[in-house]
């Protein structure tokens, strides 16, 4: 039975100026460390044989990546709506009635003007499943937290509710084999040895 792997990369680390906000459409570039973080899986991914390079539209995720990519807006992190740039501080003081709801119900949470997570859910699983679905080689997808964590939750029917349990640093990978319409997890938030 023909194998293959999915590497399920988070970006490098976001400009500094926007660490500790809450940043998911907002379209921001990377620090120097996440530059060299990217350059990382670009170097990493340049040795894997016959793979195929997703990423969102966002610049975060294909900076300093191979011109050979397919970008997709449905693998965009969750939408913040208004609370895109804010810190958790300013967004508790802004929106208490929302904030405190947030903390006690997140998968009942819409964001203001955003998204919710069953609506990320629905559009970046249906557009991953997708991309499966037509190709078998190897697969490396550069892309965001969220969306991460709810490929995990998909493939191995991780209940929603669990997907805050579970955390990807900046520049770390996933790996998942595949095998037929089988999948194994065969590592969470591993570092990259790009020699």
């Amino acid at each position: 039975m023909k194998s293959s792997t999915i590497y399920l990369f988070r970006h490098g680390e976001i400009e500094s100026k926007y660490l500790g906000k809450w940043i998911g459409h907002l379209d921001v570039g990377l620090s120097v460390r996440g530059k060299q973080q990217n350059e990382k899986i670009a170097k990493f991914i340049k040795k894997l044989n016959n793979c195929t390079v997703i990423t969102s539209d966002l610049k975060r995720t294909y900076m300093g990546m191979s011109k050979k990519i397919s970008k997709y807006k449905e693998l965009r992190e969750i939408s913040f709506g208004e609370w895109e740039g804010l810190s958790w501080k300013e967004i508790a003081k802004k929106y208490k009635k929302e904030s405190k709801f947030y903390l006690e119900s997140p998968l009942d949470f819409t964001f203001p003007e955003g998204e919710s997570i069953y609506n990320l859910k629905e559009r970046a699983i249906n557009k991953f499943s997708e991309l499966l679905e037509h190709n078998h080689s190897n697969m490396a997808f550069v892309i965001h937290h969220g969306v991460i964590r709810l490929i995990i939750s998909h493939l191995f029917g991780i209940p929603l509710k669990m997907v805050f349990n579970f955390y990807i640093d900046y520049g770390k990978c996933a790996t998942v084999e595949r095998v037929g319409k089988h999948f194994y997890l065969k590592s969470l938030n591993n570092g990259i040895n790009s020699k």
